[in-house]
């Protein structure tokens, strides 16, 4: 199947509030562990999927108002890229790869589907709020890749603020699993250093 040929799962965003970067804490059940047994807290930026005949953006709104309660400024790429399965960067992303408005987009696969996410940047004024969402970390980005790569734990990532909508204990010994938009993130981070820093300027913008 060529990559024209696959359909958009879903959308999600790159927040900064301020000088930190917003993502959602996934909830405890999906939490997991590491061969030492410590356990895994799950990091991954806010989205959804379109519902109906809403547009790219129109869902993105839809899913940001649900979530965080917030309306955010969003941007859209004027050289969007496309990271691939094995994490592989295309820039520019061909027009093959290119989806109207996103930033960049991802290849996504899962058991039972196989499509594109479509990733925006996006700065927000208000506060945001957890709402239906378990929880909220909020970073400065070079520091959530800092303490990803070394694997640092929770109680010496003093950088990091985390809100939750229920009261739960986190072992301190637990770490950050990156996931979805935020593992690529990290990925350029470490591989494509250029790109990272221009996700990370646009939003500085």
């Amino acid at each position: 199947m060529g990559i024209q040929q696959l359909p958009i799962n879903g959308i999600t965003a790159v927040l900064r509030y301020k000088d930190r970067f917003v993502f959602e804490v996934s909830k405890p059940k999906y939490w997991t562990k590491d061969n030492d047994g410590n356990t895994l807290i799950g990091i991954k930026c806010i989205g959804g999927a379109p519902k109906g005949q809403e547009s790219l953006m129109e869902a993105l709104e839809r899913e940001l108002r649900e979530e965080i309660s917030i309306k955010a400024e969003l941007t859209s790429g004027l050289s969007p890229f496309f990271i691939n399965m094995n994490m592989s960067v295309i820039d520019p992303a061909p027009s093959s790869y290119f989806f109207p408005d996103a930033y960049f987009t991802w290849e996504y696969r899962h058991p039972s589907e196989h499509g594109v996410i479509c990733t925006y940047i996006g700065d927000i004024r208000d506060v945001p709020k957890p709402n239906d969402v378990f929880g909220l970390v909020l970073c400065h980005p070079d520091d959530l890749m800092k303490h990803v790569i070394r694997q640092t734990p929770l109680e010496e990532c003093d950088e990091l603020e985390f809100w939750y909508t229920q009261k739960i204990l986190v072992p301190l010994k637990a770490k950050i699993s990156v996931l979805g938009e935020v593992r690529r993130l990290a990925v350029l981070y470490s591989s494509y250093p250029h790109l990272y820093r221009r996700i990370y300027f646009q939003c500085e913008k």
